[in-house]
């Protein structure tokens, strides 16, 4: 039983020697084969689907977090809240022999590690617990996703303080449909409340170091600090 790295993947190299005895040092061949976790736990999806089910159904209680009892969401004076949302698993995972391991919870995002032990026979689960402001489940439509996240940022503006909204994942977790949804839903909002006010837009896109105009087809702009230590786009296009 060897232990190795092939392509970022750890692996356990089995040599099985049907109907003979393997010894140290013996120079029988043998046939070997190469198990990396991924492939493991899809062998073992029924098992390991069963230990989510029955997580899912009486969910362990949540670790103690530093600073005393109480979650993130209930500190008032944090001025930085973060969210999570998670997308459906899709068709074609489901048919290379993928199963959902992430469960959502109020303020709590458990992901269950699927795991064999060296002998690669036995099986076991670890459940890592992470906590955040709102963890939206795939259930979650974009009006829950709003109200849990960016909302709030809205009102505070039309009142006249600053929010910012920043999305962060992976290609392919849904940032663009999330943000059209919010862009949709921010741009009622505002408009419904914002009385005799004038609103005005700039649409920028960040890119490493550099910035572009979005309403001026793209063209190349600067990020000027003013003496208030705002930050502003110039030159650039504003749409009232």
């Amino acid at each position: 039983l060897l232990y190795g790295f092939h392509h970022g993947h750890a692996y356990l190299r089995l040599v099985i020697a049907p109907g003979k005895a393997f010894a140290m040092g013996g120079a029988e061949s043998a046939v070997v084969r190469n198990v990396d976790k991924r492939t493991s736990r899809r062998d073992h999806k029924t098992t390991f689907e069963a230990a989510v089910m029955r997580f899912r159904e009486a969910p362990f209680a949540a670790p103690a977090q530093p600073g005393g009892a109480g979650s993130l969401s209930s500190s008032s004076s944090r001025q930085v809240r973060v969210c999570v949302r998670k997308r459906p698993i899709f068709a074609h995972e489901l048919q290379e022999g993928e199963f959902d391991v992430i469960t959502c919870l109020p303020g709590r995002v458990v992901v269950h590690d699927a795991r064999m032990h060296p002998d690669m026979i036995h099986m076991f689960m670890n459940h890592h617990d992470f906590v955040f402001d709102e963890a939206l489940g795939e259930k979650a439509d974009n009006d829950q996703v709003y109200r849990g996240t960016a909302r709030h940022d809205v009102h505070a503006a039309l009142q006249g303080g600053n929010g910012t909204v920043m999305m962060y994942g992976q290609t392919g977790s849904g940032k663009t449909y999330t943000m059209r949804s919010i862009y949709e839903r921010a741009a009622k909002d505002i408009f419904a409340n914002v009385r005799d006010r004038l609103v005005t837009v700039i649409f920028i896109e960040l890119l490493g170091d550099k910035c572009f105009d979005m309403l001026n087809q793209g063209a190349p702009c600067s990020l000027s600090t003013a003496a208030d230590g705002s930050v502003h786009p110039y030159p650039a296009v504003e749409v009232a």
